[in-house]
C-alpha cells in the first residue's frame, strides 16, 4: 500500500513538471534583443518559452535560415541558462501560394522542405515547432475555394492527411513538441464559417501517426475571455474536439489594443486606436485590452481548465520597445521602437504573482 501511494505521488510530481503552468509569449522580438535583455523575459515576466516569428517561412530555402544559425543557438542556449526552455519555432502555412492538396508532387516537395526546417529547428536548439494555421492570405482549408473547383473533395482531404502525417513523423523523430494555433475546427462549428472546414484533416493526420505523442492546440477564441463561467462553457465545448493526443493550450491577450470598423461598400477595415481615432497600423497601439486585474482573474481561470500551457499574444510590440541599436531581421520596426504602455509594469506584476502562486 505504502509503495502504490509513493508511485502515485511520483507520478504527480512528474505530471506536474510536464504541465507546471507553462507561460510562453507569442512575439515578432529580434532574438538578438532578448539575449540581450534576458533578465527581463526570465526574471521579471517569467516566462518560460516563446512562440518566435519572423525566423523563417516554410517556403525558405536552407540557404535562406542557415544564415541564421549561429543567431539562434546563441538565443536558444542563453534562453535554457536562465531557466526559459520551451521555445517554439513558429511557421505560418497560411502565406503565399501553398500548393493545392490534391498536387501530390507539389505537396511533396513543401512536405521535404519542412522537414529541413523541422531538422534546422532542432539542430539550433529549439523545444518545438508551431504551425500557425490562419488562411491569411491562401485558403487551406476551405473546400468551397476556387483553388479547389472540380477536385473531388476526398482528394483534398487525402493530400491534407498526408502532408501534416509526414510533417508528424518528422517532428516525432526529431523529439520536439508540436503546438498548432488556433483552434480551427471549433471556429468552424462555432462561427458557421468554412474556412476552416477541412482543418480537422490536417489535425488527424497529424495525431494518426503513431509517433507523435501529444499536439497542443493553441486557443484564440479565449483571449478576451475572462471570467470562470465563460472560460469553463469555452472548455466544456472543446470536450468534444479533444482525444488522448490533443490539449488545449488557452490564450490571452491582455496588451496591444485591437479594433477595427469595416468600410461600407469598398470590404476593407481602418483600425481605430485606444483614443477612437482611425490609424492605419493597429500594432502602433500598445494600449491594455483589459485591465491588469482582468488579467490576474483571467490567468487563475485559465490555471483551472486549460491544460497548463498558458500562452500570451503580444499584440507586436506591446510586450517591450527596441533602444536605439542595431538589430537584424526586425519585423514592423515602425512599431517596435515606440514606447510601451505605461502600465506596462502592473501587468508585470500580476505575470510575478501568477507564477510565485503556482511554483513548480
Amino acid at each position: 500500500m505504502h509503495k502504490f501511494i509513493f508511485f502515485l505521488i511520483l507520478l504527480l510530481i512528474c505530471v506536474n513538471v510536464i504541465y507546471a503552468d507553462n507561460i510562453l509569449m507569442f512575439a515578432y522580438v529580434p532574438p538578438e534583443y532578448v539575449t540581450e535583455t534576458i533578465e527581463y523575459w526570465a526574471d521579471s515576466l517569467k516566462l518560460d518559452g516563446f512562440i518566435i516569428g519572423n525566423i523563417c517561412e516554410w517556403y525558405d530555402t536552407e540557404e535562406v535560415y542557415s544564415l541564421r544559425t549561429d543567431e539562434m543557438i546563441k538565443f536558444n542556449n542563453v534562453c535554457k541558462i536562465n531557466g526559459v526552455i520551451y521555445n517554439f519555432l513558429k511557421i505560418a502555412l497560411g502565406y503565399r501560394e501553398f500548393p493545392v492538396w490534391s498536387d501530390t508532387l507539389q505537396v511533396e516537395k513543401y512536405s521535404e522542405n519542412l522537414s529541413k526546417i523541422i531538422l534546422w529547428a532542432k539542430k539550433v536548439g529549439f523545444y518545438g515547432i508551431c504551425f500557425d494555421t490562419e488562411p491569411y492570405t491562401v485558403p487551406l482549408w476551405d473546400p468551397y475555394s476556387e483553388r479547389f473547383n472540380d477536385i473531388a473533395l476526398t482528394d483534398i482531404k487525402e493530400g491534407i492527411k498526408i502532408f501534416s502525417s509526414a510533417i508528424s513523423e518528422k517532428i516525432a523523430q526529431n523529439e520536439l513538441e508540436l503546438l498548432i494555433i488556433p483552434e480551427g475546427e471549433y471556429f468552424d462549428k462555432n462561427q458557421r464559417v468554412s474556412k476552416y472546414r477541412l482543418w480537422k484533416d490536417f489535425i488527424v493526420g497529424l495525431y494518426n501517426n503513431d509517433c507523435i505523442k501529444q499536439i497542443i492546440i493553441g486557443c484564440e477564441y479565449t483571449y478576451k475571455k475572462i471570467n470562470y463561467n465563460t472560460i469553463k462553457n469555452f472548455s466544456n465545448k472543446l470536450e468534444e474536439l479533444k482525444n488522448e493526443k490533443v490539449k488545449f493550450a488557452f490564450g490571452a491577450w491582455p496588451l496591444g489594443y485591437y479594433k477595427s470598423i469595416k468600410i461600407p461598400f469598398f470590404n476593407e477595415r481602418m483600425f481605430i486606436n485606444s483614443r477612437l481615432s482611425i490609424m492605419d497600423n493597429s500594432y502602433l497601439d500598445k494600449s491594455p485590452n483589459y485591465y491588469p486585474s482582468d488579467f490576474k482573474i483571467q490567468l487563475n481561470n485559465f490555471h483551472i481548465f486549460s491544460s497548463k500551457w498558458i500562452w500570451i499574444y503580444s499584440h507586436g510590440s506591446a510586450w517591450w520597445s527596441l533602444p536605439d541599436s542595431d538589430y537584424c531581421h526586425i519585423w514592423k520596426p515602425e512599431n517596435q521602437f515606440l514606447p510601451t504602455n505605461k502600465n506596462l509594469e502592473s501587468y508585470i506584476k500580476v505575470l510575478q504573482n501568477y507564477k510565485k502562486e503556482n511554483k513548480k
